[in-house]
């Protein structure tokens, strides 16, 4: 059962709200309600509901300013916004904040119960999901607490550290390796360090369940579900007791590591025609000084983590250097084209400070705006 705050000025909208859906039938439980913005912040310095649920037009705070205020003090809790306007700019903004639905009145049963209905796929998902990670995040700090007070000397802190660095390198080529170069891969990572390391018992175990969760989190990284695509392991730690040789082991991490290869290219070209209509929609909305990469990501459908990683793979750049690139090469073009100043090609290419403008500019272009229109 997930619990809401609902927050409307208007008395009998509050009170159709309440009354007119038996939510508890489809998951839901209206735990308190407020008049307004800052009754709602009183409310939830005592009790964290799972849903705000509120109107956008209120008296003394709206609902977009205590969607900014409620996201930045739980980013966690699900925001549903209701609006009697369908207005792009208010739903931009709401975009922007993180609000998770946007409802135009009339506000009418079935509209909500929709909205809810959806809503509440998308969270038991998200549960299922925690619940897994944590077990996952258990596994692991069940082998740390056995090698803390493990009576094997020769294992020291120094060499947790020299994992970590391990860890790292696995994941960077989880995210730009390719299947042929496996073994390649493989004949480093394992011989790295001391090989000392690896035949202990509690510590090959604890290596091998950091591959593993590795993997896992970059199949999560790129939306997809760990269950589905690992299917073969239901509980890390069985799986791992499983390995009977070291030669047994590298297979299961090389089997483990190429199932995450393939499963990150599919995402990806799947992701491709997304990645055409993101960079159509950077291209129509550069000259916003605010523009953002969860803007874009929101656009197309996609979370920031999983937009970001996808559109690197694709561009060949991150976000912000192609948006960058954008806004340069348009502001040569008006440098060339027009006799507007330096500060009004700023603002029309989406820079708010003309100042911060020319250090961009000079950094990309290694001339300052007046000397690349005058060279």
């Amino acid at each position: 059962m997930y619990n809401i705050l609902l927050v409307e000025d208007e008395a009998s909208i509050r009170e159709n709200i309440q009354e007119g859906i038996l939510w508890e039938s489809y998951g839901f439980h209206i735990e308190k309600v407020a008049s307004n913005g800052e009754q709602a912040l009183e409310i939830l310095e005592k009790v964290h509901p799972d849903i705000l649920l509120t109107d956008i037009r209120m008296p003394f705070m709206d609902g977009l300013e205590l969607s900014r205020i409620v996201k930045r003090l739980f980013p966690d809790m699900k925001i549903v916004i209701l609006s009697g306007y369908m207005e792009f700019a208010y739903a931009k903004e709401a975009i922007s904040i993180g609000v998770e639905e946007y409802v135009v009145k009339p506000i009418t049963p079935a509209k909500v119960i929709r909205t809810f209905t959806a809503l509440k796929e998308k969270m038991d998902e998200e549960v299922r999901k925690s619940e897994a990670y944590n077990s996952l995040v258990s596994s692991v700090k069940n082998m740390e607490n056995k090698l803390e007070n493990n009576p094997d000397q020769k294992i020291g802190p120094g060499d947790l550290v020299y994992e970590a660095n391990r860890d790292n390198k696995l994941q960077e080529f989880l995210q730009t390796g390719s299947l042929s170069d496996i073994n390649r891969f493989l004949d480093s990572f394992f011989q790295g360090g001391d090989d000392h390391l690896l035949n202990s018992l509690i510590f090959g175990a604890y290596f091998y369940v950091h591959c593993i969760v590795t993997c896992i989190k970059e199949v999560q990284l790129l939306g997809g579900d760990p269950e589905k695509v690992f299917s073969k392991i239901e509980n890390v730690e069985e799986y791992v007791a499983s390995f009977s040789t070291p030669e047994r082991a590298r297979q299961e991490i090389e089997d483990i590591i190429a199932t995450s290869l393939k499963y990150r290219d599919q995402a990806v070209d799947r992701s491709y025609s997304v990645i055409e209509k993101a960079c159509l929609f950077i291209n129509e909305h550069y000259t916003e000084p605010k523009l953002v990469i969860g803007d874009v990501a929101s656009a197309v459908g996609l979370s920031a983590s999983h937009f970001s990683f996808v559109f690197k793979q694709k561009m060949g750049c991150s976000f912000i250097k192609y948006l960058t690139s954008i806004r340069i090469e348009k502001a040569k073009e008006l440098l060339r084209t027009t006799s507007l100043s330096a500060a009004v090609i700023a603002d029309k290419v989406g820079y708010s400070d003309p100042n911060y403008f020319s250090m961009v500019f000079h950094k990309a272009v290694k001339l300052t705006p007046t000397e690349y229109r005058n060279p």
